[in-house]
């Protein structure tokens, strides 16, 4: 889809109203701003589309790629308001960063997912703090501690 974003953002708004790609914008346009759902094909709404595309389509397919490739998942339909986003949070729009920044500022609950989220980077830092430390016993009349 990223591929097909860019064709259509190099050709130009005149070109691909003109041509079949008009329907492939539309499609991209559908599952990134209105999930799926049926837009206008009008050469005007075209037009603004195309604009909005440009202005913040990639952005808005690397955030889908973040929700797709997530590890984490909330239980059945559950719906929650993160003030600190000032948004609802779903399993259709939550990824594992959120996730994560959720459970550590105290607005979401491990009770509330049926899989916690997984992020490398936070794992080692729980593994390294649950290493136990080494003692070493003070030196004695000039010894030296290996």
């Amino acid at each position: 889809m990223r591929n097909q974003l860019e064709e259509i953002l190099n050709l130009g708004i005149e070109a691909v109203i003109k041509s079949p790609l008009s329907l492939t914008m539309l499609k991209i346009y559908s599952t990134i701003y209105l999930g799926g759902g049926v837009p206008r094909c009008c050469e005007r709404s075209q037009r603004l589309y195309f604009n909005e595309l440009s202005r913040s389509g990639m952005q808005k397919l690397e955030e889908m790629a973040e929700i797709f490739n997530k590890t984490c998942k909330l239980k059945g339909d559950i719906l929650i308001y993160s003030r600190a986003y000032a948004t609802h949070f779903s399993n259709a729009n939550i990824t594992d960063a959120i996730a994560i920044e959720g459970l550590a500022a105290g607005w979401l609950k491990p009770t509330q997912f049926e899989i916690l989220p997984t992020v490398k980077e936070f794992k080692k830092e729980e593994t390294e703090e649950k290493q136990p430390k080494k003692l070493t016993k003070p030196a004695k009349n000039g010894e030296v501690n290996a």
